[in-house]
């Protein structure tokens, strides 16, 4: 039997296929920017979100969400999808990774450009609403679930440190029984990747309905916890 060694290029009718079937979904902007990726594939590896935004006629923001939408964290991570066969068939090759020094280049780099996709995209008179009620807040409420639990406890610690108490408890029970006793002039913070977890999404609609604030963290610019 002969079985073929998967390709580059099969990767890469992956990820088009994929962008292909999520255009009619998208919002007319990031359809521009979706098919400005399908058009340039071969340069994205070397462009910026700011070029990319220039072939598409609209914004880098616009193309932070695009690439969210599309289920990417940004474009790093979009380039990334369609360099990664490549490294990896190289690698099985000759039989060893790429270069250390050479895999931390990259890491620091999609770091940094994570910041600057980041602030791209952030709201500024949203984030200083965020940090008014958090500094007049009487009583704080953290709202990680699951895998972010740790990141609630880093929270409450580093609140703790500059004299604000917090609370962070790990079981949704108690968290959705907290969310109901808050008062205005409280403030639930809660925290979600993809802004889609339904138990994180109740307990600040309890916490909402109490008459508290309710602040959402999230990496998409769209979807119910934002809403």
């Amino acid at each position: 039997m002969n079985t073929k060694e998967p390709t580059v290029e099969d990767a890469r009718n992956r990820v088009t296929s994929h962008i292909r079937a999520l255009i009619p979904s998208l919002v007319p902007s990031e359809a521009m920017v979706a098919r400005a990726l399908l058009e340039h594939a071969d340069d994205i590896a070397s462009w910026s979100a700011g070029r990319l935004a220039a072939a598409a006629g609209t914004s880098p923001a616009t193309v932070i969400r695009t690439c969210q939408s599309l289920g990417y964290t940004g474009l790093n991570e979009f380039r990334d999808t369609l360099k990664r066969a490549e490294m990896d068939r190289v690698a099985g090759r000759n039989g060893q990774g790429d270069d250390v020094a050479a895999a931390l280049e990259r890491t620091v780099a999609a770091g940094i450009e994570q910041l600057q996709a980041m602030a791209s995209i952030l709201d500024r008179d949203e984030f200083a609403r965020a940090v008014t009620a958090l500094a007049e807040a009487r009583r704080l409420l953290m709202v990680t679930m699951s895998d972010l639990s740790m990141l609630g406890q880093y929270a409450v610690f580093h609140f703790a440190l500059v004299g604000r108490r917090a609370e962070a408890p790990t079981d949704a029970i108690t968290l959705h029984a907290l969310a109901g006793m808050l008062e205005p002039g409280d403030v639930c913070l809660a925290v979600g990747h993809s802004g889609t977890n339904a138990i994180t999404i109740r307990i600040c609609q309890a916490a909402s309905a109490a008459g508290a604030t309710v602040i959402a963290v999230t990496s998409f610019a769209r979807g119910a916890l934002a809403d």
